[in-house]
């Protein structure tokens, strides 16, 4: 399965699900962590195939500082929660992230209580993010004091071509960025920012 070819993977390795003829991997037993600095995960396309969390957890969990590469796949119904600092409700990735042809969709980070601060309802990137021809929607960051970046939270660059961030949501007391929150610059090319608060 999805999990056991992950484990399996050295850095630079191609995770290939294109042949599968199923349109939902449910996830069953939490995130799926990403030892390796660089990986590829491809899907048979994002209107194809859906990896659903069901609101038990994150989707991907991206441990190293190379590039996690997404593409063909949605990843949906992710979530994390508690207190202290919560990050990418679907995924999180300590190093950056290429998305092309990605849906990211209803994705949920939660920091409960205190001074907690949730970051990215649908991606956290530690180092820069990357959107070609996808879209991040209908993602929420709640902190009880601080949130940052509904849609994305991004400590490096943002390259978006032919993408959309839609209908995403940041609260808290000190809330910023109801799309997207960005540590650095970028590029924004061809694309559609629009609904979110």
């Amino acid at each position: 399965g999805l999990r056991q070819a992950i484990v399996a993977s050295v850095s630079g390795d191609t995770v290939d699900m294109t042949g599968l003829n199923c349109s939902t991997l449910t996830l069953n037993n939490g995130e799926l962590p990403i030892a390796v600095s660089a990986l590829s995960i491809r899907g048979p396309g994002s209107g194809q195939l859906t990896i659903d969390a069901g609101r038990d957890s994150r989707i991907f969990r991206h441990d190293g500082t190379g590039v996690l590469g997404l593409s063909g796949l949605t990843l949906a119904e992710g979530q994390v929660s508690g207190g202290d600092y919560q990050s990418g409700g679907c995924v999180l990735s300590n190093g950056s992230v290429v998305a092309t042809d990605m849906a990211f969709a209803h994705c949920f980070v939660y920091a409960n209580y205190g001074y907690a601060l949730a970051r990215g309802g649908a991606i956290f990137a530690g180092a820069n993010l990357a959107l070609v021809r996808s879209r991040i929607t209908s993602s929420f960051a709640s902190g009880y004091q601080n949130a940052r970046g509904g849609g994305a939270y991004v400590l490096g660059d943002v390259n978006m071509k032919y993408s959309t961030i839609d209908a995403n949501v940041v609260t808290g007391a000190s809330a910023i960025g109801g799309g997207l929150l960005v540590g650095a610059g970028g590029q924004i090319r061809n694309s559609t920012i629009s609904g979110n608060r």
